[in-house]
């Protein structure tokens, strides 16, 4: 696999560059609008779906019109032969606090995309978006692995790190099969078991067979993995442990080289169903948004770190998981 500064040498840097960027400013966006909405003076609901609205029906759409799932089958063919890459957004089906839906992570993931894609085109670069992928690994016996806390609630669903592995290297080369060449995988959950889905695709993509041909595909497919940000959770570090990687491996885009401190005016924030995810849904989604059932939220203040994740499932038990 060639690195992307050379596979793309009309955009080089500046479209890693751009990818992480894009990435960040969709952050920091989510959070400085979560400090708008703070309940020390928070705003009526109809005040924030006013001022949200023009987003509303577009993102809640983007998983049918932004995607090639509202694309004829002539439309994805001409996109392959002008040379469009892949944006491939990875999350799970998940039990996000009582305010959220099971949806947050690939819907965020979905409408981060989306930006991705509007930012490309202003550089020149045409990209699709493949289906959303949302049956990711939260774990479970039925996988041989302790279950974690969100399996707990009902709407969160698991598949097994190796089938979400297959499933993605189907969808990468049945669009490899269309002309596509070049994938990125942007993913929104975080656990080991869901990196470890997201890298087995990776290793496989080398052998990935074209389905209508049985041959390997010439030239060979590239597919990227978009280092996720957190901003205090290193989502990768135990894959990279595991497996002994640098993150200067071809196939990452680490945002890491081109934003190296941190992009938080205040200290991190606590890391599921929180300000940062809560308020990209209201940004995004406003509508999927239990709004009665957030405001009814008492003042949050345990941290990632504070209580260990080894108390998390009597939490979760106890219903007292954000």
């Amino acid at each position: 696999m060639k690195p992307l500064t050379k596979s793309i040498p009309t955009v080089s840097l500046k479209l890693l560059a751009l990818l992480i960027m894009v990435l960040v400013a969709a952050s920091v966006a989510s959070a400085e609008l979560a400090s708008q909405t703070a309940p020390t003076t928070q705003p009526t609901v109809a005040d924030i779906r006013a001022q949200e609205a023009q987003h509303t029906k577009r993102f809640e759409l983007a998983f049918i019109e932004e995607t090639t799932i509202g694309m004829t089958w002539p439309q994805v063919e001409r996109a392959a032969k002008r040379g469009a890459i892949v944006l491939m957004p990875v999350g799970i089906l998940e039990a996000h606090g009582l305010h959220l839906s099971t949806g947050t992570d690939i819907l965020e993931c979905t409408a981060t995309c989306v930006l991705i894609k509007e930012n490309l085109a202003k550089l020149g670069v045409e990209a699709v978006i493949a289906p959303p992928y949302y049956f990711g690994y939260i774990g479970g016996w039925h996988f041989g692995d302790p279950p974690s806390s969100t399996l707990l609630f009902p709407g969160t669903i698991s598949t097994s790190a190796k089938r979400m592995s297959e499933n993605l290297l189907d969808i990468i080369a049945c669009l490899g099969k269309a002309g596509f060449r070049k994938f990125f995988i942007q993913n929104c959950h975080g656990g080991p078991g869901q990196q470890e889905g997201i890298y087995g695709a990776i290793k496989g993509a080398a052998n990935v067979r074209n389905p209508l041909t049985n041959k390997s595909f010439s030239p060979a497919l590239e597919v990227y993995w978009i280092d996720p940000i957190s901003p205090n959770w290193d989502l990768t570090a135990d894959l990279r442990k595991k497996y002994g990687l640098t993150l200067k491996e071809p196939f990452w885009l680490n945002w890491r080289d081109y934003i190296p401190t941190m992009f938080y005016k205040s200290a991190p924030p606590r890391d599921h169903a929180e300000e940062i995810e809560t308020s990209a849904q209201m940004y995004f989604v406003p509508d999927l948004v239990d709004w009665e059932a957030w405001r009814r939220l008492p003042p949050g203040t345990r941290t990632f770190a504070e209580p260990p994740w080894a108390k998390i499932d009597e939490l979760a038990a106890k219903g007292d998981l954000v």
